[in-house]
């Protein structure tokens, strides 16, 4: 076996060892970004992709986790800047009101959907992934910072005015996390 064949090796078994520890994560963290799950399964092996392709760039400055959660929403995020994604949501938006539900089909919808999810997934981007990595992946302020490139007050501001809208969208009652710590 050559050099550059031990390395290809090398780098398939770390591969295989992260996608093993750290898929679920992955996969996660794109469905709360694109609210869709065959999408977000399509996104995470995009982004196991794009790691093999990048691996030599990893310096271990920070968790592999956290690399890995970076190149998630940077991978979430060119999909939904995409014009295939911008098509799809216009058709989907269009469908709906050319057929809609019935009042029956649209309750029983909305008592099988998860209210606090829900409402956490209609809140604007920049505010949904901080809540997201907080409060359902149980990152700290300063992880989040890190991952997101961006300062530590920022992370905490937008936290901050994400749970406000949730209060507000919930009318005005306390927001419990799927941990059961009121947000």
């Amino acid at each position: 076996m050559t050099h550059l064949q031990e390395l290809e090796s090398e780098k398939k078994a770390v591969l295989s060892d992260w996608i093993h520890e750290h898929s679920q994560m992955v996969l996660r963290t794109a469905f709360y970004f694109v609210k869709d799950q065959m999408v977000a399964e399509d996104i995470a092996q995009e982004v196991f992709l794009r790691v093999y392709k990048k691996m030599e760039e990893y310096r271990g400055e920070s968790s592999v986790a956290t690399w890995l959660y970076r190149v998630t929403v940077n991978t979430c995020k060119d999909y939904l800047r995409s014009w295939n994604y911008r098509k799809l949501v216009f058709s989907q938006t269009f469908l709906e009101w050319k057929t809609g539900e019935s009042p029956e089909q649209e309750v029983i919808r909305k008592l099988n959907e998860n209210e606090l999810v829900r409402k956490v997934m209609a809140l604007p981007v920049k505010y949904r992934e901080v809540i997201v990595l907080h409060y359902f992946e149980q990152l700290k302020s300063r992880e989040i910072a890190e991952l997101l490139r961006l300062k530590e007050s920022t992370v905490r501001v937008r936290i901050k005015r994400g749970i406000d809208k949730l209060k507000e969208e919930l009318s005005g009652g306390e927001v419990h996390g799927t941990n059961g710590q009121i947000l």
